[in-house]
């Protein structure tokens, strides 16, 4: 059983930060490699390609011709958004999340939905605006290398399918050609920073099943995935231990909300 902690705010209030894209299915592998392991890993080519390699005691730094070191576009300690799709939530006449059909709440204090603002009844998860970021993830790793130096450890923090038959550097190199063309594809080897990552806040997913939104000061609503909702008017109606969700239950620690 695994205490989660429910604080008033989801997001790093006015502060600018980066955002990161993956495709839903791919970003739902990642939790569930975050959830098991505690981090993750992906990567992304190197642009342009290195021609050559500084190298430190330490560490090798991708160079242009000219020898400047080409940065990573993220860096160690750096909170980056999960930039997410969004969609015109027909129903509640707001934005929703389209990886699970969920509202986007821009201030939980005090419900506030995100107010639907585009022409088109989707929006792409690059155009995502910062109010509506619910996941962020702190970088912990940054690593140049070749792509096919991935190792089957990499690969399995990369969200491979554990349970396929085939080697987790195949499945790997497979999904890999589907977001990736050449010259950057499985075969071109190119040359990719290798992030490493952790979840920074606990909102969203929570043991698998149970999603929990804090609507208003006197009032709690629990998201099952199956589309149920339990409500609570206050701390004091959850039982002793703070559990909610029946077989699928929880412990939810609610000091930071005092």
């Amino acid at each position: 059983m695994q205490t989660y902690l429910v604080g008033r705010e989801r997001k790093l209030e006015g502060v600018e930060v980066k955002g990161i894209l993956f495709k839903p299915d791919v970003w739902k592998a990642k939790l569930r490699v975050l959830e098991q392991y505690g981090e993750a890993q992906t990567r992304r080519v190197i642009k342009p390609q290195p021609s050559h390699f500084h190298y430190t005691s330490d560490a090798q730094y991708p160079c242009k011709p000219d020898g400047e070191q080409i940065q990573p576009r993220y860096q160690v300690g750096e909170t980056v958004c999960i930039k997410e799709a969004l969609f015109h939530h027909l129903y509640l006449g707001e934005a929703g999340y389209l990886f699970d059909q969920t509202p986007v709440f821009v201030n939980q204090t005090i419900g506030d939905m995100l107010k639907w603002r585009w022409q088109k009844d989707i929006l792409p998860g690059m155009f995502m605006p910062q109010e509506a970021a619910r996941y962020f993830i702190e970088i912990t790793g940054v690593e140049a290398q070749r792509l096919q130096e991935i190792t089957e450890n990499d690969a399995i923090a990369e969200g491979v399918d554990t349970d396929s038959v085939a080697p987790p550097i195949m499945c790997f190199s497979v999904l890999w050609g589907t977001i990736n063309k050449p010259p950057y594809d499985w075969q071109g080897n190119p040359y990719v920073f290798k992030y490493t990552f952790k979840l920074v806040n606990g909102n969203g997913y929570v043991n698998g099943n149970i999603k929990l939104v804090r609507i208003k000061p006197e009032k709690i609503i629990v998201y099952l995935r199956g589309g149920a909702t339990l409500t609570y008017q206050n701390i004091e109606n959850l039982n002793s231990s703070g559990r909610v969700g029946g077989e699928n239950a929880v412990d939810l620690d609610y000091s930071a909300l005092e």
